[in-house]
């Protein structure tokens, strides 16, 4: 009989396991500062991140500074602050407060979980002319970047040497995969690409990226992906897959069983930051 998720206990697990950042295995020239309940992380993407696992009981003035002191440090160094709100965390006045202070709401997701096993099991096959690959070389990590940057619209010229970087670190902490057409006018082309990330402790692992050009959509390329990363987890003992999904891919990851768990709200600072980049 098949495991039965329950969306309440998935949540609480997920939250437990956030903020495990595996200081042991960064890539050079990352730091990770704690500051009161945050952590900010720098160095790992052109903005600063910050991350909490649980700020129930800061309000009123020590949350004020708390925002305060991480709008100054983006002013100071110049690049933007990213902070993802998750809607069930506390205190619930926390993206007000943030928009108060400045900070703009950028994306929306939901987080969702599966079962690793489950997934690995599932019938994905590739289209026609289509192939996946394992990659590590920096020319294919590059060519990962410019496909986001292609689906996108979004500069991602960083993505290829943070790839490099974070393998670099701890070559069993990621795994890159691509699709790539092997026929036709696309040969050689980049057309579908994901990662997953190993989290500490074992019980979760992160499905990152997955984005598809427009002309290969709709032909099995996204679900080949999970599949095949899914078989990445299920080897690792990964018990559970979670995926940060979009509006796009949250109903594909959801008819592959996934469950809903938690929707979050990505706020970056300061605005004049943001356009720039």
């Amino acid at each position: 009989m098949s495991e039965i998720l329950d969306p309440v206990a998935l949540r609480d697990a997920y939250d437990g396991q956030r903020q495990r950042w595996g200081r042991e295995h960064l890539p050079p020239g990352v730091t990770v500062e704690p500051d009161g309940a945050l952590v900010r992380v720098s160095g790992l993407r052109p903005r600063i991140m910050v991350s909490h696992r649980f700020l129930g009981g800061i309000g009123g003035a020590e949350l004020t500074a708390l925002i305060d002191r991480q709008c100054a440090f983006a002013r100071e160094h110049g690049q933007a602050v990213e902070w993802k709100v998750h809607a069930h965390e506390e205190p619930t006045d926390l993206a007000q407060r943030l928009a108060a202070a400045g900070f703009v709401a950028e994306q929306r997701a939901t987080v969702v979980v599966g079962l690793a096993a489950k997934l690995a099991l599932a019938r994905a096959p590739l289209p026609p002319g289509a192939g996946l690959r394992e990659v590590t070389s920096r020319a294919d990590l590059d060519a990962v970047g410019r496909l986001q940057a292609a689906v996108w619209g979004l500069d991602f010229s960083f993505l290829g040497a943070a790839l490099a970087s974070f393998m670099a670190a701890d070559p069993n902490a990621m795994t890159v995969v691509v699709a790539e057409a092997d026929a036709g006018p696309d040969d050689g082309t980049v057309l579908c690409a994901g990662w997953i990330q190993y989290l500490p402790g074992g019980e979760f692992a992160t499905l990152l990226g997955g984005s598809t050009l427009a002309r290969w959509r709709g032909r099995g390329l996204y679900k080949a992906m999970l599949a095949y990363r899914a078989r990445l987890a299920a080897a690792r003992d990964c018990r559970y897959v979670q995926v940060e999904a979009t509006d796009n891919s949250r109903p594909i990851l959801q008819r592959r069983g996934l469950v809903a768990v938690a929707d979050t709200v990505t706020y970056v600072y300061p605005p004049e930051v943001v356009a720039r980049a």
